[in-house]
């Protein structure tokens, strides 16, 4: 239940932010919802990632002040309900972005 309610909570802060987006630049909804749907899947996936290039660094840094060898972490990434949610968001707006401008070119 609880992960339901962070995808409902997801999808209502990128409607809401995709709206004020669009009020703000005086576009239509659908001019901008892929592109906003996109920057909140690539923001919640690099805010739900562990590990990576910065991790090894802070632990280099570690290892080179104290001497002492740390072990590297194996690391299951997951996507959370919030970044799955903004993905699908991406996929969907990008299919009615599409329908929507072949509309209107025929």
């Amino acid at each position: 239940m609880k992960k339901w309610g962070i995808a409902f909570l997801t999808f209502v802060v990128i409607l809401g932010v995709n709206w004020g987006i669009a009020a703000w630049f005086q576009m239509h909804v659908i001019e901008v919802s892929f592109f906003v749907g996109l920057a909140f899947a690539v923001i919640l996936r690099l805010a739900n990632s562990s590990g990576g290039f910065l991790s090894d660094s802070i632990s280099s840094g570690v290892q080179s002040e104290t001497g002492m060898k740390m072990e590297r972490e194996t690391k299951k990434t997951m996507p959370s309900s919030a970044t799955a949610t903004a993905v699908v968001y991406t996929i969907l707006a990008l299919i009615v972005t599409i329908i929507y401008y072949f509309d209107d070119l025929m």
